[in-house]
């Protein structure tokens, strides 16, 4: 039986991938309305960040995966969880907090002699939570005098990239590198969207991300890397265990079937892939937002466009 941590809209194309590859399924929310409760043929009401109950449930069950799609701190401990538990296919190999936690995670980054921006306690700097994923909660501060809850790094003026991909049977794997569209609201960050870049232009980026991956010892797991590159060359700012923000849509518009492959690292099978590196030169995804600044923060539509212009989906 598959296990699905979180049955959000986000999550059913993999809950159907697992349905067509002829698998039992179950999934947890706390949501009893989430849409994929109904797709699963065994749906349990019990929050994604409530370990113990969720382990009540499964302890007597012959598993054969564990898989999320959810970016919680809480749901990603209980994936981790259910994985090691379990002995299942997806392993992190060093504490899982160390890609959520951004004090964990730099000084892994820095142990493995990666460039990533400084520590700093004034000056314009970024200011960090400690524990959460992506860039929620990040704040740009002029002119910082201190002391700040949180991590506090050097700003790097720079354009930012991505690169996102997914380690499987310790074979890592890149599905695109992106200019990851990123402006500043105030003190806060927003992601416009991502385009797609060319080979020559991913070669030193998928290097970096290779390194940073190999750094925190994953595997038959997503990955996204996000990295700036400044006055002093590239620095990795972020690491996630997920794909970046929505671009699932856009692996499955330009034909990788990126659904069955989140199922497949959950079971740990062996994934054909035509080359190490796809590259997908020329593809824009963008975001939308209403324009109440309170819900700027809630994407409302999202738009891809192949290199010809022309949009092949949209997203309400």
């Amino acid at each position: 039986m598959l296990v699905f941590i979180g049955a959000s809209r986000s999550t059913v194309p993999f809950i159907q991938a697992a349905k067509n590859m002829g698998l039992k399924t179950i999934a947890f929310d706390r949501d009893m309305s989430a849409p994929g409760a109904e797709l699963v043929d065994e749906f349990h009401n019990i929050s994604v960040v409530d370990y113990d109950k969720i382990w009540k449930v499964l302890q007597l069950r012959h598993l054969t995966g564990c898989f999320t799609y959810s970016s919680m701190n809480g749901a990603l401990e209980t994936w981790v969880g259910i994985n090691c538990q379990f002995v299942l296919h997806t392993k992190i190999d060093i504490p899982w907090n160390q890609t959520s936690n951004k004090r964990l995670m730099k000084h892994v980054l820095i142990n493995h002699g990666i460039a990533t921006p400084e520590l700093a306690d004034s000056g314009t700097v970024v200011i960090k939570p400690e524990d959460g994923t992506g860039g929620e909660g990040v704040r740009y501060i002029e002119n910082f005098t201190g002391p700040a809850a949180g991590l506090v790094e050097e700003y790097i003026e720079g354009e930012v990239y991505s690169v996102d991909g997914f380690v499987n049977n310790g074979k890592a794997y890149i599905l695109s590198v992106c200019h990851k569209k990123v402006v500043r609201s105030k003190d806060r960050f927003i992601v416009q969207g991502f385009e797609t870049l060319g080979f020559q232009e991913s070669f030193l980026k998928s290097g970096l991300a290779l390194k940073v991956v190999g750094a925190f010892e994953v595997d038959n797991s997503f990955y996204s890397i996000d990295m700036i590159a400044g006055s002093d060359g590239l620095q990795a700012i972020d690491v996630g265990l997920l794909i970046d923000c929505r671009m699932d849509r856009l692996y499955w518009h330009v034909g990788i079937d990126i659904y069955k492959i989140g199922i497949q690292l959950a079971l740990g099978e062996d994934i054909e892939m035509v080359a190490d590196y796809i590259f997908l030169p020329g593809y824009s995804m963008r975001f939308f937002y209403p324009t109440n600044q309170i819900k700027l923060s809630q994407m409302s539509r999202l738009e891809i466009r192949d290199p010809d212009s022309e949009m092949i989906a949209r997203e309400i």
